[in-house]
């Protein structure tokens, strides 16, 4: 049956990443990982709020859920807005210019605003559940959170200062960002926490055992020194994206983990079998530390993999299956 499968196998392209894919830009990111699912920060939305002098004049002002500071570069008051859910601020100065937050606010959106320091959001915010910074430059984020927060998005900020407990968070974000500090985050402390993306930062160490409340994990070129993750008792993970600083992964025998994907690892060491649970797999130039053999016929719920540039990974009776080659011969892959 499998082979039947595999004989009418269509060719799923892959994306060639050159070196600039190791710059980590934003679109090769989410380019790597495009067969997960799920997404960032809940900022939908905004394309349909109203500008902050704009809804001043609005009759409707304390209905008002969605609003847009495109510069904040004076004193703002928004205290007419008594329903405020969802705030984006764009070129801010000094977070002090936004005075009187609504106690409504959800989701707090800061981008482009170099310099900006945003202190104590606890006090400001006492029931926001998300906060992006996205492309602030020299800016930092000190304090205390409310323990409403859940997700926290970091995107592409230079020279970012970071000192602030957000234990409580399900969803954390760090992409393309550089630290002015060593950021050490003990994963072992969010005991919250269900997806978990790192890409591309510089200064970020991560340390401790995952919890089992994770379900999704990716950790991909932040130049870390290699290290090992035990995942034995993650049995709610359903998707695992690592490359180069990951050197060795234990599933455990409990593990439910639907996709896997692997790229540009020197030394890779798998503890154990893969999951027989896996749907997607994807090995993009991985040395594997000591040989692998997989027999796809055990993965009864498989239905794409995507193997090239692999150095000790074979199939275990492979004369019986029929693959598709990758576009460079050197690798096989095969929607089921």
């Amino acid at each position: 049956m499998l082979a039947k499968k595999l004989e009418a196998a269509e060719t799923r392209r892959r994306p060639h990443f050159n070196a600039l894919f190791r710059l980590i830009t934003i679109a090769a990111l989410f380019i790597s990982v495009c067969f997960f699912s799920g997404s960032a920060a809940d900022l939908n939305g905004f394309s349909e709020a109203l500008e902050y002098e704009e809804a001043l004049k609005a009759s409707n002002r304390s209905e008002i859920e969605l609003l847009k500071i495109s510069k904040a570069d004076k004193p703002m008051d928004l205290s007419v807005f008594s329903n405020l859910k969802k705030l984006r601020v764009s070129f801010c100065k000094d977070a002090r210019f936004i005075k009187n937050i609504p106690e409504t606010l959800e989701v707090l959106d800061i981008e482009d605003s170099a310099g900006v320091c945003l202190r104590d959001i606890n006090r400001n915010c006492p029931r926001l559940k998300v906060l992006a910074v996205r492309q602030c430059e020299n800016a930092s984020v000190t304090g205390k959170t409310p323990d409403s927060l859940e997700e926290l998005l970091i995107e592409v900020c230079e020279k970012l200062t970071l000192s602030v407990a957000f234990l409580q968070v399900k969803k954390l974000t760090i992409i393309d960002t550089t630290f002015t500090n060593q950021v050490r985050l003990n994963l072992a402390d969010f005991r919250k926490l269900e997806e978990a993306r790192f890409y591309g930062c510089e200064k970020l160490f991560l340390s401790g055992n995952f919890p089992v409340s994770l379900q999704k994990l990716h950790i991909i070129n932040n130049g870390m020194i290699p290290f090992a993750i035990n995942l034995t008792d993650c049995v709610n993970l359903e998707e695992l994206s690592v490359s180069q600083e990951i050197n060795s992964v234990d599933f455990g025998k409990k593990s439910g983990l639907k996709s896997l994907q692997v790229h540009d690892s020197e030394s890779f060491e798998l503890v154990g079998e893969l999951p027989r649970s896996l749907e997607y797999v994807d090995f993009f130039q991985v040395n594997f530390a000591e040989k692998v053999e997989v027999d796809l016929r055990v993965f009864a719920n498989l239905k794409n993999i995507d193997v090239s540039d692999c150095e000790n990974f074979s199939l275990v009776q492979e004369n019986e299956l029929k693959k598709e080659p990758t576009q460079n011969g050197r690798g096989f892959k095969a929607v089921m």
